[in-house]
């Protein structure tokens, strides 16, 4: 329960710092269109990337609090010694395949092709590029029920 509370203060913080980032970008670029002062704009820019990655920081805050999906859990390591965790990956672009160790922490939604740089990405009802475009499924649905 501290946990939950000390990420909230932390969201709260990075709200009010969002706010007031926000209002001096605004009052910026008031000041330098009243004013006419490129400097002023040119600050306005500076402080509008502040905002976005303030913006950033705090969809991440959001998004790290959405709970895991079922397959997204990846199994413990005891269980991973009977999986395979080699797989082969077959770029939809050029053909190109490369055989690739499957990561046992995360899904891996994108990967990059190495003959013709083509991101891959997971397709709509996979969990990750091995399950779209491996010849082994992911480490995630290898698992037992």
């Amino acid at each position: 329960m501290e946990n939950i509370s000390t990420t909230a203060k932390n969201r709260r913080g990075l709200q009010f710092t969002f706010a007031l980032t926000f209002a001096y970008f605004i009052g910026e670029v008031m000041g330098g269109i009243l004013t006419n002062t490129l400097a002023l704009l040119a600050d306005a820019a500076h402080m509008l990337a502040d905002v976005f990655g303030l913006d950033l920081s705090l969809f991440a805050t959001w998004i790290s609090q959405k709970p895991a999906t079922p397959a997204c859990i990846v199994a413990p390591i005891e269980e991973a010694t009977n999986m395979q965790l080699s797989s082969t990956l077959k770029c939809p672009n050029c053909d190109y395949t490369e055989q690739v160790i499957m990561p046992l922490d995360y899904c891996q939604f994108f990967y990059e092709c190495k003959a013709c740089h083509e991101i891959m990405k997971a397709k709509q009802g996979h969990c990750c590029v091995f399950c779209s475009y491996g010849d082994v499924p992911c480490p995630s649905v290898q698992k037992p029920n």
